[in-house]
């Protein structure tokens, strides 16, 4: 999948990338369209050790859920009187 020079440099980048900030990437991901497969994929790729993965992977999720029941019970109440929105 990956030949040549080029490619071994940008995936050893992307190796130095997640070892630096793999967590908050993790993260991130979770919050970004189709950034949750992307960061799956990479952290694979790229053999992320599992128990970091699983840690930063639970932190997101925890935020992610309550990121969107927040907003829903905000939205909920600010649109409770009017239904057809």
């Amino acid at each position: 999948m990956f030949r040549g020079d080029r490619s071994r440099e940008r995936l050893d980048w992307a190796r130095r990338q997640m070892h630096r900030h793999g967590s908050g990437i993790i993260v991130a991901g979770r919050f970004v369209p189709m950034g949750r497969t992307a960061t799956m994929f990479a952290a694979g790729l790229l053999e992320t050790p599992w128990r970091r993965f699983i840690v930063a992977d639970v932190i997101a999720v925890v935020l992610w859920a309550c990121y969107w029941v927040g907003a829903t019970a905000l939205l909920g109440e600010a649109f409770s009187d009017r239904q057809w929105l």
